[in-house]
């Protein structure tokens, strides 16, 4: 009986290792303030590396980027998020062009004027590590604040988008 338990635990995780699948090592495109010995800042973007599911790496890419928690590290060493809360609703991929799709919470608009910007760029670096992302286009499913003093604003999403 004894055996038969622990061939049963063995295979329930070999199982659960197999259902995993493998991953892969992708970079997500933080935002870190440098502090210089005068004691002025700066903001920069910065390469961070976390592991995704292989078969999907650059929606797994994006999902970190929008919902992965900074590191008790991370945070102190001046990391910080530049997706400012937004949702990661999708992402389709055609033609070498990456269509991602946001949506704004109603209780995140903590962003600044230069947030607009620096969330576009966050997301641009993070899909263009792969070589089959040519372009990124950005585009919002619903009402969104975050592009409000952006000269164009992020086009609405249109049709549908895998996740």
């Amino acid at each position: 009986m004894k055996k038969l338990a622990i061939v049963l635990i063995l295979l329930a995780s070999a199982l659960s290792s197999a259902a995993q699948g493998p991953t892969r090592e992708v970079k997500i495109f933080l935002q870190r303030t440098i502090v210089d010995p005068s004691g002025s800042n700066s903001d920069e973007s910065t390469a961070v590396k976390r592991i995704v599911d292989a078969g999907a790496p650059l929606s797994g890419a994006l999902e970190m980027l929008f919902s992965e928690p900074i590191t008790a590290k991370e945070e102190k060493d001046g990391f910080w998020s530049p997706t400012y809360g937004m949702k990661f609703e999708g992402v389709a991929l055609k033609n070498g062009t990456a269509t991602v799709r946001f949506s704004q919470p109603p209780d995140k608009t903590n962003y600044g004027s230069a947030g607009p910007m620096i969330f576009a760029e966050a997301i641009e670096k993070t899909a263009r590590q792969f070589p089959s992302v040519r372009r990124v286009k950005i585009c919002a499913v619903g009402e969104t604040m975050i592009d409000s003093e952006l000269e164009t604003p992020f086009p609405r999403c249109s049709g549908g988008g895998a996740k």
